[in-house]
C-alpha cells in the first residue's frame, strides 16, 4: 500500500472547510474528496508515488493541497542518511 502523511497544515485546511458539528462526518468525507482525491490520484497515475511510498499531503503558500513522494527512512540500510 501506499503511506499517507499529512501535514499540520493541510490538517488545519481539513478542519476549516470540513468541520461542521451539526452534520458530523459528511462535510468532512467531501473536503477529503475535494481537496486530496484528484492531486494523489494524479501523483498515482503519472507514477511519481508508487507502492510502498509515502504520500506526503502539504498546502504551499498560494492555499494549494500538493502531494509529494517522501523518503521512507525505515528501508534505508543502515548508516545511510
Amino acid at each position: 500500500g501506499i503511506t499517507l502523511e499529512v501535514s499540520e497544515k493541510f490538517k488545519d485546511r481539513l478542519i476549516e472547510e470540513g468541520y461542521n458539528p451539526s452534520y458530523g462526518a459528511r462535510p468532512l468525507r467531501r473536503a477529503i474528496m475535494r481537496l486530496l482525491e484528484d492531486v494523489l490520484a494524479e501523483e498515482i497515475l503519472s507514477s511519481r508515488i508508487k507502492e510502498g511510498d509515502i504520500a506526503y499531503v502539504d498546502v504551499n503558500e498560494e492555499g494549494k493541497v500538493q502531494v509529494s513522494r517522501k523518503e521512507n527512512r525505515e528501508l534505508l540500510p543502515q548508516g545511510v542518511e
